[in-house]
């Protein structure tokens, strides 16, 4: 359920020392001629249940360099030229037909969330600018993303509380990232009209420091890979 990463800090570290030098692309280094450039970074999450196994590309560079795609996949921050880019899922068996490209306009050190969501004849890039800040002492960063087809807004809260963490939340949307204290929780996503339970997240260990998105999968009714629920990507 959980898909982590450690790249988060040092490429954090990274960007940031980008952003102080955004203007410097046509400027060089002091050691020799070479240009500065632009650079952001890319996190691509494979959401569409009903996809076969698919490749990923950015330009034509292949990023899944073992395997393939699959569902509940993702790559964790890409370190990527800001810019223009084409991104790419193809059938990674029989024909490899390109199944959805699309160009994306980086800007220079922006983190960006993509989920490759929708079914499959329908499948679609989902791209979220991610604003990231680091959590006060003792609390982390979460939010939910909505990525489950045909199924109406939802509502977020902590298991018997009194209040909801996130509320009316659309396919295709993401909330804001909200701090929450460092524990261990149980969530429960639930339709904002009807207020029904649709499915509870159970013993989410939330670690100080470090920012989660939650993001649900499937739809209502569904079987087998297409069951409604939910998964986690952490980043420290």
């Amino acid at each position: 359920m959980k898909n982590s990463t450690n790249k988060f800090s040092t490429l954090f570290k990274t960007l940031v020392a980008g952003v102080v030098l955004a203007s410097t692309i046509a400027a060089c280094s002091d050691k020799d001629d070479t240009p500065i450039l632009p650079r952001s970074a890319l996190s691509v999450t494979q959401a569409s249940y009903d996809a076969e196994d698919l490749d990923l590309f950015i330009n034509t560079e292949k990023v899944n360099k073992a395997g393939t795609f699959k569902f509940k996949n993702t790559t964790g921050y890409l370190n990527v030229l800001s810019g223009k880019i084409n991104l790419t899922v193809k059938n990674a068996a029989g024909d490899k037909d390109t199944v959805k490209t699309a160009e994306l306009d980086l800007k220079d050190g922006v983190f960006y969330s993509v989920f490759v969501a929708n079914k499959v004849e329908d499948i679609e890039y989902v791209v979220i600018e991610d604003s990231l800040t680091t959590p006060a002492e003792g609390k982390a960063q979460i939010r939910f993303v909505h990525l489950s087809p045909e199924v109406d807004a939802l509502n977020i809260s902590v298991k018997d509380a009194e209040t909801d963490l996130f509320e009316g939340l659309e396919f295709k949307k993401a909330s804001k990232f909200k701090q929450i204290d460092a524990n261990t929780y149980a969530f429960d996503i639930k339709g904002s009209d009807s207020d029904e339970v649709l499915f509870s997240l159970e013993n989410v260990k939330i670690e100080k420091g470090k920012i989660y998105t939650i993001w649900t999968k499937g739809t209502v009714g569904g079987v087998e890979a297409a069951q409604f629920g939910a998964e986690v990507i952490t980043f420290n």
